[in-house]
């Protein structure tokens, strides 16, 4: 079988293919306020800082992942928070 193309890519068998080493996972998390709160319209701020502050409150080496890129100047790591 001939290599050369890969994924509707031109690519040689020692290339990896696009997008081979995204890595992916998929979490469902439930919660409830314990008292009355007003969200504004867009909620994502909101969710993604209160996110943040558990993660480094409980698993810090998991927030620095998220939140803290490995490099001075790399992106952090992406990651969506989907409501519904």
């Amino acid at each position: 079988m001939d290599d050369t193309v890969t994924h509707g890519v031109n690519a040689r068998a020692s290339e990896k293919p696009p997008l081979a080493s995204l890595l992916l996972a998929k979490y469902r998390v439930y919660a409830q306020a314990t008292e009355h709160i007003t969200l504004p319209e867009f909620k994502g701020s909101v969710f993604h800082g209160g996110f943040g502050h558990a993660l480094k409150a409980t698993l810090p080496s998991v927030f620095e992942y998220f939140f803290q890129p490995p490099f001075k100047g790399d992106p952090p790591r992406p990651y969506v928070i989907k409501f519904g």
